[in-house]
């Protein structure tokens, strides 16, 4: 049964995702590049690339307090009434992911 009017309030608290977040993303290769298509499939000319590491949990907690980190609950009923859950999702915009990290 779906209750669409009643509001839920989902969170987690600082103890639990500062952990979670420095365990999954000790270090990230960013990686830049253009891409186009040659008529077979996409390709891509990597431009270049930034080994990121330590987490910046604090400057993470800022930024989802001012919108520029969204979560995103994955998750839907399909027409027979089964729930597929993808999972909840962290989005950031590309050119704010190196502002996550310390070096």
């Amino acid at each position: 049964m779906v209750h669409e009017e009643v509001p839920i309030d989902i969170y987690w608290t600082a103890e639990i995702l500062q952990p979670t977040f420095e365990n999954k993303f000790p270090a990230l290769v960013y990686v830049l590049a253009d891409s186009d298509d040659d008529g077979v499939g996409e390709i891509f000319h990597y431009n270049e690339a930034q080994l990121l590491s330590g987490f910046n949990f604090e400057w993470f907690m800022e930024a989802v307090k001012e919108s520029m980190i969204k979560v995103d609950l994955s998750m839907h009923m399909k027409n027979d009434g089964r729930v597929r859950n993808h999972g909840i999702a962290f989005r950031v915009r590309r050119n704010r992911i190196p502002m996550c990290f310390h070096e």
